[in-house]
């Protein structure tokens, strides 16, 4: 099994502290249960850089649901690191 933690998506400065802390617990449970995980806080702080913010969401202002190149750039992420045929 793998659990894929994806973020919120805007800038990880700007995220409200209530979900930095639900982020955090999130990557404490999986680790003390030893549930491998892909946190793809990293991909997206990589994509803000190189692509821009609009690039991560589905549209606009929707901070909750991925873009298709984002979830296409997650896809290779993760047949890269061996966790995804």
């Amino acid at each position: 099994m793998l659990m894929v933690i994806y973020p919120l998506f805007q800038k990880p400065g700007n995220w409200p502290n209530s979900y930095r802390k639900q982020h955090r617990a999130a990557l404490e449970i999986l680790n003390k249960l030893a549930i491998r995980h892909y946190d793809a806080k990293d991909l997206l702080e990589k994509m803000l850089k190189t692509k821009g913010l609009i690039y991560t969401q589905l549209s606009a202002g929707d901070f909750f649901h991925p873009s298709k190149a984002f979830s296409q750039a997650l896809a290779r992420e993760l047949i890269n690191e061996n966790l995804l045929r």
